[in-house]
C-alpha cells in the first residue's frame, strides 16, 4: 500500500502558491491510479501464466507416456487343445493369470489434435485479459463522470467566493451610504440577507464536493489531500479512432475467434492418430499360457484410431458453434450501432457547447458593464440594493453557465473518445 501511495504522488504537480503547498490532481493521474487499485494489470498478468501453465501442459502430449498395468484374473474354465495324441498329454492353461507391464505410448501423429487444444487455450486466455480491459474502460468511465462533477463544483465554489468578495465590497459601500443619508438601512439589510444566503449554498456545495470527493477516494484506494485542486487538461477530438478498438468490440471478436478454433478442434476428432506402444514387465505365466512359471514379458508395435462414425455428433456441434457465431456477429450490429448513435449525440454537444460558450462570453463582458455602472449608481444612491443584486446574480449566472460549458465541452470529447475505445 505504501508503494502505491508512492507511486501516485508521481502523478500530483505541487505548486508553491503564496508560500504553502497546493496539490492538483489531474485526470489521467486518477484513472491510473484506479487501475492499480483495482490491480488490473495484476489480474492480466494472473491470466496469462494461466495461460502459459496451460500451453506448457499442451506440449507434453507429444512426450511420450509411461503406465503401470497389473493384472490378476481368474476363470472358471482353462484353456486347453482338445488333441488326444497317445502317450502324451495336451498343455492346459491355468485359471489363474498374473501380469505386471509398464506400458510406454508415443503418439506420431494424433491428427493435430494438440495442436487444436493449444490455439483454444490462448483464445480463452485472450478472451480472459479482454474482459479486464472492459472492467478498465468502465472504471475509466466512472472516474470520468466523478472527476468532472468535482471540478464544476469547484468551479461553482470560486464562482460564489467571488460573488461574496463583491457583495462585501458594496457592503461596505452601502454602508457608508446609509450613514449619510443616501441609501435606506433596507438597502444594507438586503445586501447582508444576500450574503448570508451565498454563505448557504457555499455549505451546501461544500458538503456536496465532500461526498463526490469521497466516492473518487474509494475509486483510487488512497485519500485526497484536502484542499487539493482538479485540473482538466483540454483534450482534442480523435477522429482517427476507430469503434473496432474498443474493448467490448474486441472482446466479441476473441469470443467468435474461440468458436472457430473449437469447430476446427471438432474436425481434428475424425483424423486418425497413429502411436508407437512398447511393454515390459513380467507374468506369471507369461505370454506362453502354457507355461505356469514366472517368466518376462515384452513387445512392441503399433497403434491406429480412428473414429469413423459418431451419429453427426461432431457435425451439431459445428451447428452449433456456427450459430453462437452468428449471434456474436448480431451483438457486434447493434453495439455498433449503438455507438453510432451516442457519437454522433456527443459530436452535436460539442458543437452547441461551442456555440454557446461564445454567447457565454459575450454575455459575461455586457453583465460585468453594466454591474460595475450599477455599483456605481448604488454607491450614489441612484438605485437600490435589489437592482444591483439582480444584475450581480446575471453576472454569477453568465459565469456559471460560460465554466459550466467549457466542462460540458471536455465531457462531451473525452465521452466521444471513450466511446471508440480511447
Amino acid at each position: 500500500m505504501v508503494r502505491i501511495k508512492n507511486i501516485f504522488v508521481l502523478f500530483i504537480m505541487v505548486f508553491a502558491v503564496e508560500g504553502s503547498a497546493q496539490y492538483v490532481l489531474t485526470l489521467d493521474s486518477c484513472i491510473n491510479q484506479a487501475n492499480r487499485n483495482f490491480q488490473f494489470n495484476q489480474e492480466i498478468e494472473y491470466n496469462a501464466q494461466i495461460a502459459e501453465l496451460n500451453i506448457k501442459n499442451l506440449n507434453k502430449g507429444y512426450l511420450p507416456s509411461l503406465e503401470l498395468n497389473a493384472v490378476s484374473t481368474y476363470q472358471n474354465e482353462q484353456i486347453e487343445i482338445p488333441v488326444a495324441l497317445p502317450g502324451l498329454d495336451a498343455p492346459v492353461a491355468p485359471l489363474n493369470l498374473n501380469n505386471a507391464l509398464v506400458t510406454m505410448r508415443q503418439w506420431i501423429f494424433d491428427g493435430s489434435l494438440t495442436q487444436h487444444k493449444k490455439v483454444i487455450e490462448t483464445a480463452n486466455g485472450n478472451i480472459r485479459m479482454q474482459e479486464v480491459e472492459v472492467q478498465k474502460l468502465n472504471v475509466k468511465t466512472k472516474i470520468t463522470q466523478v472527476y468532472f462533477g468535482i471540478l464544476l463544483k469547484q468551479t461553482q465554489q470560486q464562482i460564489l467566493r467571488d460573488k461574496q468578495a463583491m457583495l462585501q465590497s458594496r457592503l461596505s459601500e452601502v454602508s457608508t451610504a446609509v450613514e449619510n443619508g443616501l441609501l435606506l438601512e433596507s438597502d444594507k439589510n438586503l445586501l447582508k440577507a444576500e450574503s448570508v444566503q451565498l454563505k448557504q449554498q457555499t455549505t451546501e456545495l461544500e458538503f456536496s464536493l465532500m461526498e463526490s470527493i469521497k466516492s473518487l477516494e474509494n475509486l483510487l484506494g488512497i485519500p485526497i489531500p484536502k484542499g487539493t485542486l482538479f485540473n482538466a487538461v483540454p483534450t482534442d477530438i480523435r477522429f482517427e479512432s476507430s469503434l473496432s478498438n474498443r474493448p467490448d468490440m474486441l472482446l466479441l471478436d476473441h469470443q467468435s475467434y474461440l468458436l472457430e478454433a473449437q469447430k476446427e478442434l471438432t474436425k481434428s476428432v475424425y483424423l486418425p492418430k497413429i502411436g508407437l506402444f512398447a511393454d515390459g514387465g513380467i507374468g506369471l505365466p507369461g505370454y506362453n499360457i502354457f507355461n505356469d512359471n514366472l517368466a518376462p514379458m515384452a513387445r512392441v508395435g503399433v497403434t491406429l484410431r480412428w473414429k469413423m462414425f459418431d451419429w453427426n455428433q461432431g457435425r451439431v456441434l459445428r451447428q452449433n458453434l456456427s450459430i453462437n457465431q452468428k449471434i456474436i456477429d448480431l451483438k457486434k450490429v447493434q453495439l455498433s450501432s449503438q455507438i453510432g448513435v451516442q457519437t454522433a449525440a456527443q459530436l452535436n454537444t460539442i458543437e452547441k457547447v461551442k456555440t454557446l460558450m461564445q454567447d457565454d462570453a459575450e454575455l459575461v463582458s455586457l453583465y460585468k458593464l453594466v454591474a460595475d455602472a450599477y455599483a456605481a449608481q448604488l454607491k450614489n444612491g441612484t438605485i437600490t440594493s435589489a437592482e444591483y443584486i439582480a444584475q450581480l446574480n446575471k453576472v454569477e449566472e453568465a459565469e456559471s453557465n460560460l465554466e459550466l460549458h467549457k466542462i460540458q465541452l471536455q465531457v462531451a470529447i473525452l465521452n466521444y473518445n471513450n466511446l471508440l475505445g480511447e
